[in-house]
């Protein structure tokens, strides 16, 4: 079995080690504020709730839940946004045209429309460039 292969050993604890740190500090640095976000506006929405159940407090509900998506709504598409923009960066920089091979450029213009998809769909289609 070529998990057992003592030869190998270095190598698959070298790539272990470093996808696991990779995922834990995307984890520490996004996932984890986001989410935390997220639950203290539940928290805050679901206290207004319980509280009075008047027009005044069924009004300030509506308002906060507003701020509450809108907020989300800003996160999400930043965060679309810089992936968008991070991703095309990355293709520029690491892939020039001329290297490509025929397979290579269909992914390239695959990636390419998926990501002005998505910033068609956020309102973000100023950030990817319609150069091909």
């Amino acid at each position: 079995m070529p998990q057992l292969d003592i030869l190998t050993f270095g190598s698959q604890f070298f790539w272990f080690f470093v996808l696991f740190n990779l995922f834990y500090f995307v984890t520490v640095k996004d996932a984890i504020p986001t989410i935390y976000k997220i639950l203290q506006a539940r928290s805050l929405a679901a206290s207004l709730n319980t509280t009075d159940n008047n027009a005044k407090s069924n009004t300030a509900q509506q308002n906060v839940s507003t701020s509450v998506l809108q907020e989300y709504a800003n996160l999400s598409s930043k965060y679309i946004a810089n992936v968008a923009l991070s991703t095309k960066t990355r293709l520029n920089d690491n892939i020039k045209p001329s290297a490509l091979n025929a397979k290579s450029k269909g992914f390239l213009t695959f990636n390419t429309k998926y990501l002005r998809n998505v910033a068609l769909r956020q309102g973000q289609i100023s950030i990817l460039s319609r150069n091909k």
